[in-house]
């Protein structure tokens, strides 16, 4: 969780109060052993080069108004919880964000973060980043929804994010579909079922959530 920023938080906490009817599992991956299991090319360049993230925010508009809750409408207010630019402007250097403010009162935020972290505990080496989900393949979300994303990509007041080499590096399609197949291999999940309690290490620890028909409330708490 939060990978992409500096000063992740340490533990994440989950709440079942109401499984889906199909699907909603948790699914979990050692930063450990994806450490280990990477391919070596691809872990030492992750490791040498570092990741650049880059978020795109919206300013605040309509979907505020009429409680429009999607990805693609958030804006940089309701993430920094606050209307005025400057205050948003400090949080983020704070963070050591690079800003940069677009066009239309859009905020993009960059900054270059290690993809290998160190266990704060332990010292064993871990796979921490989320080049992954930031830079959709046609294999990892299929042809459409790929095409849909290009498209978006045109308009860069609709983008989310993207990431590179921390030395501004294109990172190949086929690395980021070589480290979906190496998390698919070493992937668990958890089913849940109602009243379930799960507390993850997020430095060792790798979640997502898989799709799911039905009513679900998992709640999240970072700690």
């Amino acid at each position: 969780e939060l990978a992409y920023l500096p000063g992740a938080p340490p533990f994440v906490s989950f709440f079942c109060q109401q499984p889906a009817s199909s699907g909603g599992r948790t699914s979990l991956v050692c930063g450990k052993a994806l450490y280990e299991q990477m391919p070596r090319s691809i872990r030492e360049s992750f490791e040498s080069k570092g990741i650049k993230y880059s978020r795109v925010y919206r300013p605040p508009g309509l979907a505020r108004r009429f409680g429009i809750q999607h990805p693609l409408a958030v804006s940089w207010s309701d993430v920094f919880e606050s209307d005025d630019p400057s205050e948003v402007e400090r949080r983020c250097l704070e963070k050591a964000l690079t800003v940069r403010w677009r066009d239309g009162g859009v905020l993009e935020t960059s900054i270059v973060l290690p993809a290998i972290i160190k266990h704060p505990k332990t010292n064993a080496p871990l796979w921490f980043n989320q080049a992954h989900t930031f830079l959709p393949t046609p294999a990892s979300v299929g042809q459409f929804l790929y095409g849909i994303y290009k498209f978006l990509w045109l308009f860069p007041s609709l983008r989310q994010g993207e990431a590179w080499f921390g030395t501004g590096e294109k990172i190949p399609m086929s690395v980021v579909d070589e480290i979906h197949t190496t998390i698919k291999q070493h992937q668990r999940f958890v089913e849940w079922q109602r009243g379930d309690v799960l507390v993850l290490d997020n430095y060792r620890l790798l979640h997502g959530r898989e799709a799911y028909r039905g009513k679900r409330k998992v709640f999240a708490a970072m700690l």
